[in-house]
């Protein structure tokens, strides 16, 4: 958006992983929408190094690692390395002269963070997890305006969701038809006098993350080979980088045609495809579930900091719109046990649809450029009273 000749500039603060940075590419292409420029900080040691450019995008790098559960010399020099961060995050804030700072999380916005603050620059955060990370706790006793896409992990923040991809967001308008298309396929099968006879197929989905998780590729060929044999599926996999060869003799051996994959580049046409979907409970993967309204057993990886997958998994399993396992009671006749029970029951799967699309926040990156536009507009009227004065 523009006042006048005047368009907004923004740095945006994102780095590490994707869970950090597709967010903000996500609001980043909201604000260049309505005219804004925008800047990023970030390493040249998370995949924002490679991944921004890309799109265009001009990078200033700070550096600056992790500390958290590192050794006593990294946390002993650790305060030494921030400030030598912050001081290179103020000669860059300087340079771009940003209307706004957003911050998205991760070990990079924490200097950025701060050198905003020094340099009286608006400052927005965004927390992706349903438990707030180290940097935006931090962050959040200064900040101008606190987002999150939880409720109650931040306080004083505003519930705007997850900023996800356009093509996930476009599963929303198609959730009613994916709804009746699970219902219908669930009628043909109970309604059949003979299950023997079906030749319904449903699809399931079953995604460890980019990296994979072993858990879940160790116990899955084994739960869907137990699975009755009246009931006929499609197996999609994605195995994680190099995990590959094991998991596809697994199946082999086990006599199961399934499709797998390293990773799934679009991801957006396997959640279209799925009829259930069993995967881990990262921050996005929790919130795309929910637009895409596809029914869930999420199985959360236990060592992640704060245990934040169990509480972003929970945030809809206490709303009766997914089911979770935990990883230390997972075994493969408790899933296929669960698989069974909920591929044979219509009516959840149903509700389950239903309540994800209800839980769903699809304009999540327009609600965080619409408020960072705001507060940008904000500062000008101060601005001119202040000199009309």
């Amino acid at each position: 958006m523009t006042i006048g000749a005047k368009s907004f500039r923004y740095l945006i603060m994102a780095g590490g992983t994707g869970g950090h940075i597709f967010p903000a590419l996500a609001v980043a292409e909201q604000l260049r929408e309505r005219g804004a420029e925008i800047h990023w900080l970030g390493t040249q040691l998370g995949m924002e190094f490679t991944l921004i450019p890309k799109h265009n995008i001009s990078l200033h790098l700070v550096t600056v690692k992790g500390f958290r559960g590192k050794g006593l010399l990294k946390k002993m020099l650790s305060p030494f390395l921030l400030i030598k961060a912050i001081i290179e995050a103020i000669f860059i804030i300087r340079k771009v002269a940003p209307d706004a700072v957003i911050g998205f999380g991760g070990y990079v916005a924490a200097p950025g963070g701060i050198a905003a603050f020094i340099l009286g620059k608006a400052l927005i955060i965004h927390e992706q997890n349903s438990v707030a990370g180290s940097t935006n706790k931090l962050l959040s006793l200064f900040a101008t305006k606190k987002l999150e896409a939880f409720e109650g992990s931040l306080k004083g923040a505003i519930l705007v969701g997850n900023p996800v991809r356009k093509s996930v967001v476009d599963l929303f308008d198609d959730a009613d038809n994916k709804i009746g298309d699970v219902s219908h396929k669930l009628n043909e099968l109970v309604d059949l006098p003979d299950n023997s006879h079906s030749q319904q197929i449903q699809n399931i989905l079953i995604m460890g993350g980019s990296l994979g998780a072993l858990a879940i590729n160790n116990v899955l060929p084994n739960a869907i080979n137990r699975l009755p044999k009246k009931m006929t599926t499609n197996i999609w996999h994605q195995t994680g980088k190099g995990k590959l060869q094991q998991v596809s003799k697994a199946y082999k051996d086990l006599k199961i045609d399934a499709r797998v994959n390293e990773f799934i580049e679009d991801v957006t046409t396997a959640y279209r495809w799925a009829d259930l979907i069993i995967c881990r409970a990262g921050a996005l993967t929790v919130s795309e579930v929910a637009i895409a309204a596809v029914p869930t057993i999420f199985i959360p990886y236990p060592y992640a900091i704060d245990n934040h997958q169990y509480l972003n998994a929970q945030w809809l399993v206490k709303n009766n719109a997914a089911k979770m396992i935990e990883q230390n009671k997972l075994d493969a006749l408790s899933l296929s046990v669960m698989l069974t029970d909920l591929l044979n029951n219509k009516e959840q799967m149903h509700n389950y649809s239903k309540a994800l699309k209800k839980l769903s926040i699809p304009d999540s990156a327009l609600k965080v450029a619409s408020i960072c536009e705001e507060i940008c507009l904000d500062k000008i009227i101060i601005r001119e009273n202040n000199n009309a004065n």
